[in-house]
C-alpha cells in the first residue's frame, strides 16, 4: 500500500491503515479530527486519497471522506451499541460501541478502516492501491 500526502500538515492517506489497527485513532495519519467537510474536500487530490474526521453535526461520530473518480464522497460511520457476549463482556474496546458502514462492525475506527483498505468490500470506493 502507498501513502499519499494531501499537501497539508496532516497527510491524507490512501493507505497506512494496516499499521494503524492497534494504534489510538489520534495517532493515525489519516485522522484529521474536527475538520470541516469543505476543508476535507480541498485536502484530497487523487483517487483513493482519504481521511477520517469528526462528524461536526453529530459529536462522537466519524466520517470517512474519500476522493474517487474525480468526486469527493462522504461516508458517515455508524456507531452501534455492542451486544454483551455470553460471558457478559462487551466485544468492544470503545466503551460498548462498535463502528460500521453497513454489515460488519469493528471495535475501533482504525480496525474498520484497515478492513476496508485491505479487502475493498462494502464501499464503492478504493481506499488503497
Amino acid at each position: 500500500m502507498d501513502v499519499r500526502s494531501s499537501g497539508s500538515e496532516m497527510p491524507a492517506s490512501s493507505a497506512g491503515a494496516a499499521a494503524a489497527a492497534d494504534t489510538d485513532l489520534c495517532q493515525c495519519p489519516w485522522y484529521h479530527g474536527p475538520t470541516t467537510r469543505i476543508a476535507s474536500e480541498i485536502s484530497l487530490r487523487n483517487d483513493g486519497d482519504f481521511l477520517v474526521r469528526d462528524c461536526i453535526s453529530s459529536p462522537g461520530d466519524f466520517v470517512l471522506t474519500s476522493r474517487w473518480r474525480g468526486q469527493t464522497l462522504h461516508f458517515r460511520m455508524n456507531r452501534v451499541s455492542a451486544s454483551p457476549s455470553v460471558d457478559g463482556s462487551v466485544a468492544s474496546s470503545g466503551g460498548g460501541h462498535l463502528f460500521q458502514f453497513e454489515d460488519e462492525a469493528f471495535a475501533t475506527v482504525p480496525e474498520l478502516i484497515m478492513h476496508h483498505a485491505a479487502n475493498q468490500v462494502g464501499l464503492l470506493i478504493t481506499l488503497a492501491r
